[in-house]
């Protein structure tokens, strides 16, 4: 009758043994998403500058914003136009 007690306490102290030997795991902070396109040039503002011009932004009235190459006599054409080849230094057509 005396051991009765006695063994369930220890079996109650070895049940909770592993839980309290158990490792506490610290807190992980999620992972800083980074947008798909971070660090990866404009390809037609890389061109124009790579042909040895001249490559701005300009903002018109509106506010909204685009990229100009500028050659050499000071005229402007569009960056993606002179990417594909449709202006360039001696066809440029102004800039609006």
């Amino acid at each position: 009758m005396i051991r009765t007690p006695f063994f369930r306490i220890l079996v109650a102290l070895l049940c909770l043994l592993p839980a309290a030997c158990g490792r506490s795991v610290p807190p992980t902070t999620p992972p800083t998403p980074t947008p798909a396109n971070a660090g990866i040039a404009n390809p037609a503002a890389t061109y124009c500058e790579q042909q040895g011009y001249r490559w701005e932004v300009r903002t018109a009235p509106d506010g909204s914003q685009s990229g100009v190459c500028i050659f050499p006599d000071g005229q402007a054409c569009d960056e993606w136009a002179f990417f594909r080849g449709e202006c360039g230094p001696d066809r440029a057509t102004p800039y609006p």
